[in-house]
């Protein structure tokens, strides 16, 4: 299972410590923390696309993103199938291959754990 710390610095951990390399880079972990934090929702590819890439024209952030949740599902994917899977139009971590410092926060906050 990998981490996603989002409080102090955003990075991913695997069992060995820090990823480094083209998924450590700061779009693609924003893009983590993104989805992390919609929780099951999901969030929409154009949504997606038009935060991370509002420069770039809708093909052009289309293109980026494909390439972006290629790079994370063939880092962080395994056995189990890709970290970030699309259901209905929308992007979303799979379930149980991410803990995340930030949503245990919310989660112990809206439990009253202060």
């Amino acid at each position: 299972m990998f981490t996603l710390k989002l409080l102090g610095g955003a990075c991913v951990e695997g069992p060995e410590g820090p990823l480094t390399g083209r998924v450590a880079q700061r779009r693609r972990l924003a893009v983590l923390a993104l989805l992390a934090m919609s929780r099951r929702q999901g969030l929409g590819r154009e949504k997606l696309a038009a935060t991370l890439w509002p420069e770039s024209g809708g093909d052009r952030a289309r293109h980026l993103l494909s390439d972006t949740i290629y790079v994370i599902n063939r880092a962080l994917g395994g056995r189990d199938g890709d970290a970030v899977t699309a259901a209905a139009g929308e992007l979303r971590l799979r379930a149980g291959a991410f803990a995340c410092d930030a949503r245990a926060f919310e989660d112990a906050v809206g439990n009253g754990a202060l």
